[in-house]
């Protein structure tokens, strides 16, 4: 599976996409979208947020970021810079 689809199912699976066409969400830059994206429901879903986390560090590393390490303290998921 690639990872945009990984990460697009996680954050299906948790609920975090909410999609409202008839009254599109209004961000502080004033830019509206149909779809808003509630990333805070991540930590209450350890196993999906390792998911994300761990596409996210696949992508840094097809476009050469200075990559990351995920570090697991006391149930938590942490990116650590190297």
């Amino acid at each position: 599976m690639n990872t945009e689809r990984k990460i697009a199912q996680a954050l299906i699976k948790i609920g975090a996409v909410k999609f409202v066409s008839d009254d599109p969400i209004t961000f502080k830059s004033g830019i509206k979208s149909p779809v808003y994206v509630d990333n805070r429901k991540f930590p209450f879903h350890p196993k999906e947020w390792k998911e994300v986390i761990e596409s996210f560090a696949d992508i840094s590393a097809l476009i050469k970021v200075e990559c990351i390490k995920l570090q697991k303290r006391a149930d938590s998921l942490y990116l650590i810079k190297e």
